[in-house]
């Protein structure tokens, strides 16, 4: 079907559609014998499949199913035989890591990179007194993998400590069988052999036993539970999901608990052992990454169930019986759940495609798209020519119908009381309410003629536009909700600016979430759409503001005395450019609240696409402005005809002019000098020092005046940024500046004993009691690590003059003579001799 913009759409209705197994492949082929597939683990990004049987060799499986890496389990102790299994195996958020606990009393993180073919190493161990029995990682936790043991504790490694801490504990030391994590990563749960299942919640933590199952419930899932009828109402629906926990065992019984405050109660009951003859027991089991959809093994067959989103109820989807298959061992869906992991006694591993619906969709240029159906809630978009996947959820617990696509790289699904919007090129997506005033009427999450999404803003994000109520409410690709709600007198492109982008730098200033509008004619706004992240404050006429005076509010308001007619904020969000109707272009630096009068009669002006480069027009001379801190600062080229557009092209940036004739010319633009921000902003200190060398080597090894304020704020980065690699360059930029001493202080070792005036006092750090050997070495290494860095810290301090701060730097670590020696060199001695009475 096609909607009235031309647009593809697909409208299914879900609800009591049964869900389809297709066999897919198998990629790892059965033993003759029993060679049990112990784990298995699918990466978040779904580009990484892990499964490990009795031979303790870890097969890499890429998201097709071929095998790409393999490495053997490595034992607790270096001297230690194998003659341990891997309990489970579990992928970090990041999908860079992988955890897997062993038999031998030990679980280990390797970190495995981002690409095939990147070095693997270990970069954690946890050794325990007893057995690990089982492991998961919970979504959102990088540095937190859950793990249990043989005598009934349920432990928490961190990972930048390298210690682990017991959660809870079983009252009788009953083995854990079973261990899952919640889809949102809040809380997990335990199968113990006795047959009791416990629920901990992290943000409370609090332990509670939720029920006592008839036998050990070696299949174990945690889910979502039912959306409240009250709840459905609110705005969203996103919070009125409940929990839900799957177990199954040899009682040939699945029960459904649903997790209430006061306890547990069991939710529905199916009794296989009833209805079936030849039912067997279940041996494993496993929720999708939404929860909604669970997977339980059994002999020569496997099951899954659903939930129904209308009733708020469980029920059989569809059954796969696979005859010689034996018992599967273990269960594992894809991040999209398009995709399930079959793993059996005879250490086989069949994948099967998992889906509802499929719908081909095609757009007006031609583009191809499959929407894949994988419940009522969640579905997954492909791009058939390049084969970029988007996975969109709602938690809303309502049906997604109604898929549409945007520009062949947008996708817009509604539900009854939502939107879902997501890029396909980023794989990132987001929900907000579909009825809201601040957004207008957006019913049931389709445009009207009130009501427009307009993707051209911001590539990282969409605006909801009502024309009605002349309402921006804009939504960014990640996050859920509306990440702000603005009101400009004119909804004309040219007069509204947007950019959300991603703060690589920690110290970045101001905010990288803002939009500018105009209030009235002659009065311009831009608004933080994070609150907190940047401090802004009124325009002031005057030249001399200072450079870092902030206050408390999240708003900057720009008075003009004419009316502006166009206005843009640059790629990082920290300078406004804007003309008026006298044809002045004018520059406002939003951290110093300072606004600027760059050039007169222009007829054309734009920023350079990514960069803080401007360019602008006034009669026959071309002006561009390399350093936006610095605008007194501008190259002129003269031309023969008028600036039309600014286009990147292989690393060339130029701008077209067309003369009278229609003839176009290209004037090209220092490259090195606009690719300064973009790595700048990227954090890539050293090529962005590259980039400006090339000016500085062609003017005598003299830094240029356009390119001084560059080198400055380069050094000021590497500064705040604190790591030995950008010291480094702070030293380069220091020296290119002319600046010999402070490049001279840089370049001194913070290790060295005569720095800062004692030898050096370090002494090993201690690991935790009662860790291995190994693990006291990890926790001394790390201990140097953190002395040399806080070293480097206190240099730093120095540099900004912060005597104060250095001085504590180095009595933290015990370095009270070079504090001493510091005080001594500034000729405190008042200062001096309290350090050195001081215990």
């Amino acid at each position: 079907a096609r909607t009235r913009d031309g647009h593809e759409t697909a409208v299914v209705r879900l609800a009591r559609r049964p869900m389809h197994l297709r066999y897919i492949t198998t990629v790892l082929p059965p033993d003759e014998g029993i060679k049990k597939v112990t784990a298995m683990a699918w990466s978040p990004n779904s580009k990484r499949l892990a499964a490990v049987t009795t031979d303790r060799v870890v097969q890499m499986f890429d998201e097709s199913g071929v095998k790409r890496d393999k490495f053997s389990a490595k034992p607790a102790t270096a001297d230690g035989g194998k003659n341990f299994i891997v309990r489970g195996m579990a992928f970090s958020p990041c999908s860079t890591k992988l955890a897997i606990a062993q038999s031998d009393n030990i679980v280990f993180v390797y970190k495995l990179g981002g690409e095939w073919g990147d070095k693997k190493s270990i970069c954690n161990k946890f050794l325990q007194h007893h057995p690990v029995s089982s492991l998961v990682w919970p979504a959102h936790r990088p540095n937190e993998i859950v793990f249990a043991t043989a005598d009934g504790k349920t432990r928490v490694g961190l990972l930048n400590t390298n210690k682990a801490s017991t959660l809870y504990t079983h009252p009788e030391q009953s083995m854990v069988v079973s261990l899952a994590a919640s889809p949102s990563g809040t809380a997990v749960c335990s199968g113990h052999l006795d047959g009791s299942v416990f629920h901990f919640s992290f943000s409370t933590k609090i332990c509670t036993k939720i029920t006592t199952h008839t036998c050990a419930p070696y299949g174990l899932g945690f889910g979502v539970g039912a959306v409240s009828h009250e709840n459905k109402h609110q705005s969203g629906g996103t919070s009125g999901a409940s929990e839900t926990i799957v177990c199954a065992g040899a009682d040939r019984k699945i029960i459904f608990y649903e997790t209430k405050p006061d306890g547990a109660k069991a939710k529905q009951v199916f009794d296989h052992g009833a209805t079936e003859t030849d039912a067997r027991e279940f041996s494993c089991a496993k929720f999708d990454a939404a929860g909604e959809t669970c997977a339980v093994g059994s002999f020569d067959a496997f099951f899954l169930y659903s939930k129904d989103p209308r009733r708020g109820t469980w029920r059989l989807v569809t059954s796969k019986k696979v005859p010689n298959l034996y018992t599967v061992s273990a269960l594992e869906w894809r991040f999209d759940s398009g995709r399930l992991a079959v793993g059996g006694l005879r250490g086989n591993v069949d994948l099967y495609d998992a889906f509802v619906t499929k719908n081909s969709l095609r757009t007006k240029s031609g583009a191809r798209f499959e929407v894949t159906h994988t419940s009522p809630t969640s579905l997954t978009v492909c791009r058939l020519s390049d084969n970029a996947k988007l996975a969109l959820r709602t938690k809303t617990g309502l049906e997604l119908r109604n898929v549409r696509v945007r520009k062949d790289r947008y996708v817009v699904a509604k539900t009854g009381r939502s939107f879902v919007v997501g890029d396909c090129e980023t794989g990132l997506s987001s929900e907000a309410p579909g009825a809201t005033d601040a957004a207008g009427r957006f019913e049931s999450g389709e445009t009207t003629d009130e009501t427009v999404l307009d993707f051209d803003a911001d590539h990282r994000s969409c605006v909801v536009k009502n024309t009605q109520n002349k309402t921006l409410s804009i939504v960014e690709y990640g996050l859920d909700g509306f990440l702000g709600v603005v009101k400009p007198s004119a909804l004309n492109p040219e007069l509204v600016s947007l950019v959300v982008c991603e703060t690589r730098d920690s110290s970045q200033t101001p905010g990288d979430k803002k939009v500018a509008y105009l209030v009235d004619a002659t009065t311009a706004r831009v608004d933080c759409l994070v609150s907190g992240v940047a401090s802004l404050r009124g325009v002031s006429e005057r030249s001399d503001a200072h450079p870092n005076s902030t206050n408390s509010q999240s708003s900057l308001t720009v008075p003009h005395a004419h009316k502006i007619d166009w206005l843009e904020l640059n790629a990082r969000g920290t300078h406004l450019l804007f003309r008026d109707k006298k044809w002045r272009l004018f520059l406002v630096d939003l951290s110093s609240s300072q606004k600027t009068c760059l050039l007169e009669h222009v007829s054309y002006t734009q920023w350079v696409p990514g960069a803080d480069v401007v360019v602008a027009q006034s009669g026959k001379t071309l002006c561009v402005w390399y350093a936006c801190d610095a605008p007194e600062k501008v190259e002129r080229v003269e031309v023969s005809g008028d600036a039309t557009q600014i286009t990147r092209e292989d690393g060339v940036t130029f701008v077209l002019v067309t003369n009278e004739n229609g003839a176009p010319t290209r004037i090209t633009l220092n490259e090195s000098l606009v690719a300064f921000n973009l790595l700048l902003e990227k954090g890539d200190f050293h090529a962005a020092a590259d980039a400006l060398e090339p000016s500085r080597k062609r003017n005598g090894g003299l830094v240029t005046q356009e390119t001084e304020n560059m080198w400055r704020q380069l050094m000021a980065s590497c500064l705040r940024n604190k790591s030995v690699k950008s010291v480094y360059v702070a030293r380069r930029c220091a020296a290119a500046l002319g600046n010999v001493c402070l490049a001279d202080f840089l370049g001194a070792d913070t290790n060295d004993e005569d720095f800062f005036g004692v030898g050096n006092e370090d002494a090993g750090g201690e690991g935790d009691e009662g860790s291995d050997k190994n693990n006291k070495k990890n926790a001394n290494t790390n201990s140097k690590e953190t002395r040399a860095r806080t070293l480097l810290d206190a240099k730093l301090a120095m540099v900004n003059r912060d005597w104060g701060g250095a001085a504590e730097v180095l009595l933290s670590l015990g370095r009270s003579a070079g504090a001493v020696a510091m005080y001594r060199s500034l000729g405190r001695l008042d200062m001096a001799g309290a350090v050195a009475a001081s215990p």
